[in-house]
């Protein structure tokens, strides 16, 4: 595949190569000379390492519901999802009655709060995604977890909410 090099990187902002090497891995690049992509579909990766045992099941969950439009839970999803375990005892000591999540995707880091939480506080979980195949999923998800209270909403991050400043906790994937 041949691309043209936009001027920003034949002026040396950018390195022609490494600008070339992203877009034949099947990158695509937004400029304000336009949208530059390779030809073929991107493909998820394999995560490089499993999921914490603790979150294996909801991780299966939520690969069985994100389809095509949805970015699946991977290695940053596993990631954070050991750092809230790895906090337990202090995000429950907050006692939160609003967490949120920004960017829900497929719902797993909402729902990974939850079984991290859900032997204290029972709070309100608000995932917001401006996906609509997003919302639904994690939706979805937190319905088969048992998640008893919770709201799903198609947003670009926070601008359909008036919070201010009512969230415990705020996470984002």
């Amino acid at each position: 595949t041949s691309f043209r090099v936009p001027r920003f990187i034949q002026s040396g902002t950018i390195d022609a190569v490494v600008w070339e090497a992203l877009l034949s891995a099947g990158g695509m690049s937004i400029s304000s000379e336009g949208i530059m992509a390779a030809e073929e579909e991107l493909e998820d990766p394999e995560p490089a390492c499993p999921p914490p045992a603790w979150a294996a099941e909801l991780i299966s969950s939520a690969k069985s519901l994100v389809g095509s439009e949805v970015y699946p839970p991977s290695d940053d999803t596993f990631l954070l999802l050991e750092v809230l375990m790895s906090q337990a005892p202090r995000l429950a000591a907050l006692r939160p009655r609003i967490c949120l999540e920004l960017g829900s995707g497929s719902g797993a880091v909402s729902a990974g709060l939850w079984e991290v939480l859900k032997g204290g506080s029972r709070p309100l979980l608000l995932a917001v995604d401006k996906n609509p195949a997003a919302v639904t999923c994690t939706a979805a998800l937190l319905k088969e977890r048992g998640v008893p209270k919770f709201d799903c909403i198609r947003s670009s991050l926070t601008s359909g909410l008036r919070l201010a400043g009512s969230a415990d906790i705020v996470v984002c994937n």
